[in-house]
């Protein structure tokens, strides 16, 4: 796929109507993180530095864990899966960390970012424990 096609495709999976994040199957899901993480490892190619590409994608990947988790959640936790959960938990907050970073005093960003201050990033993170509860 195109890099240009790849990038439209993390802004219509989880936001358009007929893919809304909770509406997304695995599969998509799964794409949208495959999609994000290559797009991230292009821009460390390009040494293109934070900068608001790198800052959105790194929100978008930070939303796919995040609904990962939302569905662990809703399944019978083993073993395996609390791994999982606490490998993405770690993995989730540094990406939210640093797309707020980058993002921070952007007239764009999304919601979460654009209101969250470097004293209350954590409050951000506990907010997220009670998106996935519900």
């Amino acid at each position: 796929m195109t890099i240009e096609l790849k990038y439209k495709l993390v802004w219509i999976l989880g936001y358009h109507q007929k893919y809304l994040w909770r509406d997304l199957s695995e599969e998509l899901l799964n794409e949208k993180e495959t999609i994000c993480r290559e797009l991230l490892e292009l821009l460390e190619k390009l040494e293109a530095g934070k900068n608001k590409m790198r800052g959105l994608i790194s929100y978008e990947l930070y939303c796919c864990l995040r609904e990962r988790q939302r569905r662990l959640k809703l399944q019978e936790v083993d073993t395996v899966n609390e791994n999982v959960f606490e490998e993405q938990s770690k993995e989730m907050e540094s990406l939210f960390e640093e797309s707020r970073e980058i993002l921070t005093d952007d007239v764009h960003a999304p919601p979460e970012i654009k209101f969250c201050s470097s004293t209350n990033a954590n409050k951000t993170m506990h907010n997220d424990e009670r998106i996935l509860a519900g």
